[in-house]
């Protein structure tokens, strides 16, 4: 063991072993010059080795004498490659905040840092790095997988400031409350059926479910014009719900005037 090859050489000891050995700095951080590999490795020995080090993770060069951060069970992260000044990172591989080459250069994304993000123009960014799935998150105001297009009500006033714009099918989810309203339509910019009101937050009077019994006209908060349906067998209907109907409709005259009959 410690020996290589047909002659039997030395396996792993820096040339300059016995100088180094004399570092205190060196030393102290845990290297061993009179081992192979200077104590942070595994040197291929025997017969068939061929004397080259194998470093423990953290430490690279010939002899095991750089250190490096690691990451993921590997020296630099497996990104990239340690030298005399740190990790130097490979392929699409950036460095992150700890030295290691874990993370991914601008505009690539994958635990890999394989994948190219699509263009997202101006109105989205890519959803890139190594924990990214390269989608394009879209500003607000823009939806579509290329953030192409704008919200319904425009991208100033997406969803005409009434409602939430679904960035990944631009359907809008209108505001439905007493304070900033109940909206409906495709860009939020009318009012809920039971809140038919200059802020859409006065409510409409409802019969059987339905504002105005669904026979009338409602605006902030009164019923009018109340009228029947084709389907009604009652020709007239009243009411402050258009709930009423029949004869309960009319006002009859206690005593007509000289010359007339009927109802008043």
């Amino acid at each position: 063991s410690g020996y290589y090859g047909s002659d039997c050489a030395v396996c792993g000891i820096h040339p300059n072993a016995t100088d180094l050995a004399d570092n205190a700095t060196l030393v102290a951080l845990g290297f061993n010059f009179s081992a192979g590999c200077s104590g942070r490795g595994t040197c291929s020995d025997g017969v068939t080795g061929d004397g080259s080090c194998a470093c423990d993770v953290g430490y690279a060069g010939t002899y095991c004498t750089l250190i490096c951060p690691a990451a993921n069970g590997a020296t630099c992260g497996a990104g990239g490659f340690c030298t005399v000044t740190g990790c130097n990172c490979t392929g699409n591989y950036a460095l992150a905040d700890d030295g290691t080459c874990t993370t991914c250069q601008a505009g690539y994304y994958s635990s890999d840092c394989s994948g190219a993000c699509p263009d997202c123009g101006e109105r989205g960014q890519c959803n890139d790095g190594a924990a990214g799935d390269g989608t394009c998150e879209c500003r607000d105001g823009y939806w579509g997988s290329d953030c192409s297009n704008e919200c319904p009500g425009g991208a100033v006033t997406p969803c005409s400031g009434h409602g939430e714009c679904d960035k990944s099918t631009g359907a809008c989810t209108c505001t439905a409350d007493d304070t900033t309203g109940h909206f409906a339509g495709t860009a939020c910019d009318e009012c809920a059926a039971a809140w038919q009101s200059t802020h859409c937050n006065v409510s409409c009077p409802s019969f059987g479910q339905a504002p105005c019994n669904g026979r009338g006209t409602c605006w902030n908060g009164n019923c009018t014009e109340c009228a029947p349906l084709p389907s009604d067998s009652a020709s007239i209907y009243c009411g402050d719900k258009c709930h009423q109907s029949g004869i309960v409709c009319l006002t009859f005259a206690t005593e007509c005037p000289p010359g007339y009959w009927g109802f008043g």
